[in-house]
Formats: C-alpha cells, structure tokens, sequence
C-alpha cells in the first residue's frame, strides 16, 4: 500500500481527501447531530461541517507523511508560519473579501446602514465566523488544496493544466452544492473557476505562504456566510442576486489575473522553482 501510494500520490490525495470528508466527516456530522444538543447557532454551524472541510488538510499530512517523512512534514506546516515580508497582503486580502461581501449585498439592494448595523450589533458572532472559517475552512482547506495538491501538480502539469485540475477536484469535492437551483449554481461555478485562479496567483505572490491563503480563504467565506446566517428575514432573491454579484466581481478579477498569467511566459518555471524552495 505504501508503495502504491508513493507511485500515485495525486490520485491517494484525493481519494484520501473524498473518504475523509465524506465517510469520515459524514458520521461524524450525523454523530453530532443526533447526540449533541447545541443551542450555540454559531458553534452548530461550523462543528456539524468541520470533520468535512479539514479533510484535505488531513489528507496532505498523511500523503506527506508517507512519502517524505517527518522533513516533508516539517517543510508543509513551515508553510503556516506568518511571514512578516508580507504584511501588506495581511492587511489587504481580508479587508477586500470584506468589501466585495458588503458591495455585493448593497449592490443587491440592502442598505449600507444595515450592513453594518448588523456586524456593529453582533461583533462577537462576526468575529466568531471569521475565526472558525480561518481555523476550519482557511487551514483545513488550504493547506491541502494549495499546500499539496497545487505544487505536486505543477511538477508535472503545467500551470494552465493544473488550474484546470484543481477546478474539478475542488468542484467535485463541493458536489452538494451542485444539488441546488441552477441560480445558485451557475455563479457558484464562476466562483469556484475565479477563486482558483485568484488564489494561485497569491500562492506564487507570496511563496507558498498557506497561513496567507487561509486568511484569504476566510475573508471570502465569512462575510458571506455572517449576513446569509443573521440577517434570515432578507427574501431570497436579494440573496441569490447578492451571489451573483460577489461571483461577478471576482470574475473580473480573475480574468485579469489569468490574462496577466497567460503572458509569463516562464510561469511553469517558477512554479517549479517555488514548489523546491519551499516544500
């Protein structure tokens, strides 16, 4: 087994990363909704879904484990240390997640008072989403995602290729979002597509910096995931076009990114040369 691991560490990855989540993290999500009893909305929310969503991180330190040793180990958790080089980035990427959330629930058609009247009236719950969407999300996400599965594919794939990759297994990773209207759907799609992009350009932007991406990671989801959770008397059509607009906004982003990728021609090489450099 071990041997077969070592030969095919991408498709152990994510099988790895699918039985976790979803053998794993499904028992346990039912364990706890049949057993506990959370009066904690909040806590509810994020303890229900957590064996689920660090499954890739799980997977990346088994597979590491496995074929580099406790130094292969060693080389992915250096890639949570803070980085005082990029400080800019710290304070730049939550701070965007944050507007675009808020822009895109204003531009949908709630008023900018009550926007922030709602964080101003539950900033322990704000910060309570940010907090377990970087801890849970951002790391257990990210760290296997972008940590593992984006450096050993530019190993062998190019950086179009591997983008390409990343897009489909990350996608098939959220299938139950695919069980939804196609209104929720379609801008889902273009989010995860944009994101992906967006992210990788960070990733090579800060060498490799997952504790980075993590907060990025978080500064999409929390925002998002506040107003959908506290402000449960909006109609859902401002909702779903408060969806659109954000998957809008961050596909423009990304296509400009991607243009500009497209244009370095050297990329690959880079990619390369930060996947020896920093796992």
């Amino acid at each position: 087994m071990k041997k077969l691991i070592k030969n095919n560490p991408i498709t152990a990855f994510v099988l790895l990363t699918f039985i976790f989540s979803y053998l794993v993290g499904g028992i346990f999500n039912m364990w706890v909704n049949n057993s506990w009893q959370i009066e904690n909305e909040l806590l509810r929310l994020y303890l229900f879904r957590s064996m689920i969503v660090i499954g890739p991180a799980i997977s990346a330190i088994i597979i590491t484990v496995i074929c580099k040793g406790k130094g292969g180990l060693k080389q992915l958790f250096k890639s949570l240390k803070p980085k005082v080089k990029f400080w800019f980035y710290y304070l730049l990427l939550p701070v965007t997640g944050f507007i675009i959330t808020v822009a895109s629930f204003y531009f949908a058609g709630l008023p900018i008072e009550q926007l922030f009247d709602a964080i101003e009236e539950n900033k322990l719950v704000f910060a309570g989403h940010f907090f377990f969407q970087f801890i849970l999300i951002g790391i257990g996400e990210e760290l296997g995602w972008r940590g593992w599965l984006l450096p050993n594919l530019l190993k062998k794939h190019s950086l179009n290729k591997s983008l390409v990759l990343i897009i489909l297994i990350w996608g098939l990773w959220h299938f139950p979002i695919l069980f939804n209207s196609l209104e929720i759907v379609i801008p889902w799609i273009i989010l995860l597509v944009s994101v992906t992009i967006i992210f990788t350009w960070i990733w090579f932007k800060v060498k490799g910096n997952i504790l980075l991406l993590a907060l990025t990671h978080a500064s999409v989801n929390a925002t998002q995931f506040f107003y959908q959770n506290q402000l449960q008397d909006l109609d859902d059509s401002l909702l779903v076009n408060a969806w659109k607009i954000t998957a809008g906004i961050y596909l423009m982003i990304g296509i400009v990114i991607f243009l500009v990728f497209i244009k370095k021609s050297q990329v690959h090489f880079v990619a390369i040369k930060t996947h020896e450099n920093h796992m």
